[in-house]
């Protein structure tokens, strides 16, 4: 019987970081698309970089955020909890900001004050400026 690691293997890591770069890229483009101006790979104050640091608050869904990560999973509480140091970092260098699970996420799930959560269809949605900007 051949016993293959098809999930740890180097080819399953190059594919999942393939994944990861198509997926930012859907962000990158629909942020283009809607004139909004970021830097990229923004480091935290503890080095942690962020994907997608805006150059100024916008709002998603009525919410302010200021940075949005990208992540190439699903999201559910273990994902979450896996993630949260890297997210909390964010957090506190940058304000609130959105993470996007590209394979789905818990509704209703408990995220830190300042943390949203989004799937895909986030590309169907549009950041506004806050009132007074």
């Amino acid at each position: 019987m051949d016993r293959k690691d098809v999930f740890n293997s180097p080819q399953a890591a190059e594919d999942k970081k393939r994944r990861g770069e198509e997926r930012e890229n859907y962000i990158r483009d629909w942020l283009y698309k809607q004139g909004i101006k970021y830097e990229r790979d923004a480091g935290a104050k503890d080095g942690k970089k962020v994907d997608f640091l805006l150059d100024e608050p916008m709002l998603y869904d009525g919410r302010k955020i200021c940075w949005i990560e990208s992540k190439a999973s699903f999201g559910d509480e273990e994902a979450l909890r896996s993630d949260s140091g890297q997210l909390r970092s964010f957090s506190e260098s940058f304000g609130p900001g959105l993470v996007v699970y590209w394979m789905g996420y818990i509704d209703g799930m408990d995220c830190p004050e300042g943390l949203y959560i989004s799937d895909i269809s986030v590309l169907e949605k549009k950041l506004e400026k806050p009132s007074g900007q």
